[in-house]
């Protein structure tokens, strides 16, 4: 029986969505159990967007995305490309995830705008490109230091 390419594609895009879920929880060092606590969504439900198995209505989404100190919108990675290589590995400029909110900065404040080149936050190394403004000051913490 073939599978409808629509229901393929939202397949895929829950399982991508629980998977950069799961990588931002790692990254913020934080059990299923303490995000649970702090987004007042229980552990089981948790796990299971993670995996894929269930969707979160917004409201959920967004208290996930309230407790992890990011915008629902992060949970969504934009990955077109013309084949499964290119949609894992190349992230083109218009599709670059901003991390300056990821770490909760200002871009104006730090003096530099920091966007994420891979195509995702797991694993123990991503890249990162920071473009800073002409004539910008140096900011006040030159180096970013994190596992990996």
């Amino acid at each position: 029986m073939k599978q409808n390419p629509t229901v393929h594609a939202i397949g895929n895009s829950l399982l991508s969505m629980g998977s950069e879920m799961r990588q931002l929880r790692l990254v913020r060092k934080l059990t299923l159990n303490e995000l649970s606590t702090s987004s007042g969504v229980s552990r089981s439900h948790l796990s299971a967007i993670e995996r894929g198995a269930s969707q979160p209505s917004m409201d959920v989404l967004r208290n996930i995305a309230d407790a992890l100190s990011v915008t629902p919108d992060w949970f969504f990675a934009r990955r077109p490309g013309a084949g499964p290589m290119e949609q894992a590995c190349v992230v083109r400029a218009q599709n670059r995830r901003n991390l300056n909110s990821l770490y909760g900065e200002n871009a104006q404040d730090v003096g530099y705008t920091d966007n994420l080149l891979s195509s995702t936050i797991g694993g123990d190394f991503y890249m990162g490109l920071a473009v800073y403004a002409p004539n910008a000051k140096h900011p006040l913490e030159p180096m970013k230091k994190h596992e990996g």
